[in-house]
């Protein structure tokens, strides 16, 4: 393993420890599923995934970022189906059997000098841009086709403020990809 790979590798299982292993009953904002458009204007969803069987789905059902530590980082959802927002920020989202979902990751790499992560913002994937990298998890029902180290591609974060954000994602690796634009309601997470 590269070990220019390793803070990715670190961040990505941090934050997906973080995500999927914390539960709590604590609501969040009033809405109880995510729309496929956002409140982004301009911006609106249309992203596509390619599975390890070759099997592409459209993830264009509905969508939603839980912010992390500020706005440092996001987790984004994008799914073919109706998602549930309660209580979104402090468990991993799941797809029913049957159904997909997109789970994309941005985080900083360095906790001592992140920042809000602000419009503009590309991160090439595999190497971070200094301070930020992203990853991608696909699920299938209860399958999920985590990390790779042969990533390829970019994000770009285009339009965020605290309400909502979009982002363009080029991701792919040797079993995966994921390709389009993701338009999102935030939620806050307690971490």
């Amino acid at each position: 393993m590269p070990w220019s790979r390793l803070p990715l590798l670190a961040v990505t299982c941090l934050l997906t420890v973080a995500v999927a292993g914390c539960s709590s009953d604590e609501d969040e904002p009033a809405s109880t599923s995510a729309s496929g458009s956002g409140g982004g204007g301009e911006c609106t969803t249309s992203i596509t995934a390619t599975y390890p069987d070759g099997t592409t789905i459209d993830l264009d059902g509905t969508t939603a970022a839980v912010q992390l530590g500020g706005g440092t980082g996001y987790t984004v959802y994008a799914t073919d189906y109706d998602l549930p927002t309660a209580g979104i920020g402090t468990a991993t989202v799941r797809p029913p059997a049957g159904k997909h979902v997109a789970s994309i990751f941005v985080a900083p790499v360095n906790q001592g000098d992140a920042v809000p992560i602000k419009a503009g913002t590309t991160i090439p994937a595999g190497s971070p841009n200094g301070s930020l990298a992203f990853g991608v998890i696909l699920y299938a029902g209860k399958k999920d086709f985590g990390m790779s180290m042969e990533e390829q591609g970019s994000l770009t974060i285009s339009q965020v403020d605290a309400k909502h954000l979009c982002l363009e994602v080029d991701y792919r690796d040797e079993v995966k990809s994921v390709q389009g634009t993701v338009s999102a309601d935030v939620y806050d997470s307690p971490f």
